[in-house]
C-alpha cells in the first residue's frame, strides 16, 4: 500500500490524473478491507451460531450468509476494478504515452475478461432461492 502512496510524480503531472490514482488506491484498500472484514465476521459468527445455537440455528446462520452474499460480492468486485483501475491511472502518471497506452491497454483488458468471467460464473451456479436444499429434504444417514 505505502508503494502506491508514496512515488514521486513529475511536475507536469495532471491533477486529474493524481486525483483518480489516490481515489482508486484509498477505495480498494476500503472495498479489501470492508471484504476481508465482512467475510470473517460471516465465516465465525455463522459457524458459531450453526455449531452453537438452539434448533434452527443451522437453518438461520446458512440463511444470514445467503442473504449477504451479494454485499460480499459487490465489496470483492469493487476492490478488484478499484485496483486495475489504480493500476491504470498509475501507467498514465509514470509512464511515457507509448507505454502507458500498452500498459493501460492490457489492464483494461484485464478489467473486461474479469467481467466476463464473472457474468460466466454466475450464470453456471446461478440458482433461485426455492431451488435450494432445505434441511427436511435431506435423508436420514441409517
Amino acid at each position: 500500500f505505502a508503494a502506491l502512496v508514496k512515488f514521486h510524480t513529475h511536475e507536469e503531472t495532471h491533477a486529474f490524473l493524481l486525483f483518480g490514482f489516490y481515489t482508486c488506491t484509498m477505495l480498494q484498500l476500503s472495498a479489501n478491507i470492508l471484504c476481508i472484514a465482512t467475510t470473517t465476521m460471516l465465516s465465525v459468527c455463522g459457524t458459531s451460531l450453526s455449531m452453537r445455537g438452539a434448533d434452527g440455528s443451522i437453518v438461520r446462520s446458512v440463511d444470514s450468509i445467503y442473504s449477504l452474499r451479494r454485499h460480499v460480492f459487490g465489496l470483492f468486485w469493487l476492490g478488484i476494478a478499484a485496483t486495475v483501475w489504480t493500476g491504470i491511472f498509475y501507467c498514465w502518471i509514470i509512464f511515457d504515452v507509448v507505454h502507458a497506452l500498452v500498459s493501460s491497454s492490457l489492464l483494461l483488458l484485464t478489467l473486461v475478461l474479469l467481467w466476463r468471467w464473472r457474468r460466466q460464473i454466475t450464470e453456471l451456479f446461478y440458482f433461485e432461492r426455492d431451488e435450494a436444499t432445505r434441511f427436511c429434504d435431506l435423508r436420514p444417514l441409517t
